[in-house]
C-alpha cells in the first residue's frame, strides 16, 4: 500500500522511494553524508517538520487506542479527553488501564488531559484545566450537562453520552485530531 493512487505515491511509498533513490545517489555520485553540519541545517529544519506531519498522518490513520497513545506521545500535543454519560465508566476503565492511571479514591474523574507528555485527571466539579498558546486557548470544564472541550471561548466539542477526544499540537499550532464515540458500539471501536 504504498501508492496513493495509480500514479502517486503516498507518504510511506515516498519515504520507501526516497530512501532508495539516496543510496543510489550517493554510490553512483560518491556524495558525503553532511547530516549534522551548517550545510545541512535548512535541510534537517525541514526533516524534523515532515516527520511531525508523518506521526499525524499516522495519528489520523489509528483506530487503536494504543496507537493513538503512541502517537500522541510522539507529538508536542495537548490531547482533552472527556467523559459522559451512562456508559463513561466503562470508557474510562479502558482508558485508564491503557494509559496506566489510576483514580484518586472517592473521586470521580469525568476527563484526562495530556500536556508536555504527562496526564492530568480532571475530576468532577474541579476547576478547568486550561491549556494557552499563542492565541489559542483550550480549555476542559464540567458542567451540569456533563464534560465541555473548548477552544477559543467557543464549544468545540460536548458529548453528553461517550468521550470526546482532541488533539491539539502545539508544534502546528492547531487542532490536529478529534473523535467522538458515542453508542455501545464505541467500546469495541476503542479498545
Amino acid at each position: 500500500m504504498d501508492a496513493a493512487e495509480d500514479s502517486h505515491l503516498n507518504y510511506r511509498g515516498a519515504k520507501k522511494y526516497s530512501r532508495w533513490l539516496g543510496r543510489q545517489l550517493s554510490v553512483l555520485y560518491n556524495l558525503q553524508d553532511c547530516r549534522g553540519t551548517s550545510d545541512a541545517e535548512s535541510w534537517e529544519m525541514n526533516l524534523e517538520w515532515e516527520n511531525h506531519i508523518y506521526a499525524i498522518f499516522d495519528l489520523l490513520h489509528t483506530d487503536d487506542l494504543k496507537d493513538c497513545a503512541a502517537a500522541w506521545d510522539k507529538l508536542n500535543a495537548d490531547v482533552f479527553i472527556s467523559f459522559n454519560g451512562n456508559q463513561w465508566k466503562e470508557y474510562k476503565a479502558v482508558f485508564f488501564n491503557t494509559l496506566g492511571l489510576s483514580e484518586e479514591r472517592g473521586k470521580m474523574a469525568d476527563g484526562l488531559v495530556m500536556s508536555e507528555g504527562k496526564w492530568k485527571i480532571h475530576y468532577c466539579g474541579d476547576t478547568d484545566i486550561i491549556m494557552e498558546e499563542g492565541i489559542d486557548t483550550v480549555s476542559i470544564s464540567s458542567s451540569g450537562q456533563g464534560t465541555i472541550i473548548n477552544c477559543n471561548g467557543n464549544y468545540f466539542t460536548k458529548v453528553s453520552d461517550g468521550i470526546h477526544v482532541v488533539v491539539y499540537d502545539r508544534y502546528v499550532g492547531d487542532i490536529v485530531d478529534y473523535a467522538a464515540f458515542t453508542g455501545r458500539n464505541a467500546l469495541n471501536r476503542i479498545r
